[in-house]
């Protein structure tokens, strides 16, 4: 068996962001820590999210010049249902993970992480709205799945078993265009939410104004040309 130092000198931090509204920064390790099970590694971190309900799912990648893993000897915030905040910890049973690893050189931890529901940040009113779902569902049952903003129900979308990792519904004309919007879907017990997104107007609001400032510049174009025409010529020098 290794010893606990021999992991211990090598070992770096990487830290990645996503795109998706969900962010892990801040990430470092403490690799001297003492648990009932045993030493183990313990890597910390910040989850930040635009909302603090949104389930994430969390992992932490072991990488080498010769190979890379992911790691399944760590508990803690890690796995499913991770709901952003400060300091977030993951043990490590690096021992057990690494039994049979030779000493491979200098080494990487990367954690990363995404929302269980996702949505495209920008929709258009009146179109159907893409959701991926990720590892939370379940096949045979039944979710209700409804439009949110601020944790307040806009209006239910449908009633549905989810079949796959993604299906699209159509918003109804009724929902305004507006930001921080988010799907929801609620399996009888707990909601599960996705990331935030703004639902944009069919046509924009410039574009909807430009018929009527289009109007006033004829006018005043055409009286400025009959202006122009209407000017006394030159005197005649004789």
């Amino acid at each position: 068996m290794k010893s606990f130092t021999t992991f211990l000198l090598p070992l770096l931090v990487l830290q990645i962001s996503f795109s998706r509204a969900q962010t892990v920064s801040n990430v470092r390790i403490n690799s001297n820590v003492t648990i009932p099970e045993g030493k183990r590694i313990l890597i910390m971190f910040d989850l930040i999210a635009d909302h603090a309900n949104i389930p994430c799912f969390v992992r932490v990648t072991y990488g080498t010049k010769a190979r890379t893993i992911q790691l399944a000897e760590v508990k803690g915030d890690v796995g499913n249902l991770v709901y952003p905040g400060k300091n977030k910890q993951i043990f490590w049973d690096f021992v057990e993970e690494l039994v049979h690893s030779v000493n491979e050189g200098e080494a990487t931890v990367k954690v990363e992480a995404w929302p269980h529901v996702q949505v495209l940040k920008k929709v258009k009113r009146k179109s159907d709205v893409i959701v991926g779902v990720d590892t939370i569902y379940k096949k045979g049952k039944e979710y209700q799945v409804k439009l949110y903003r601020h944790e307040k129900e806009v209006v239910g979308l449908a009633n549905m078993e989810i079949k796959t990792n993604s299906f699209s519904l159509l918003l109804p004309k009724k929902v305004r265009a507006r930001h921080d919007y988010q799907i929801g879907i609620d399996d009888g017990e707990k909601i599960y939410y996705s990331n935030k997104f703004k639902i944009k107007p069919v046509v924009g609001y410039f574009w909807k104004v430009l018929p009527f400032l289009a109007v006033p510049v004829y006018i005043l174009t055409n009286k400025t040309l009959d202006d122009i025409k209407d000017l006394p010529g030159a005197p005649d020098p004789n």
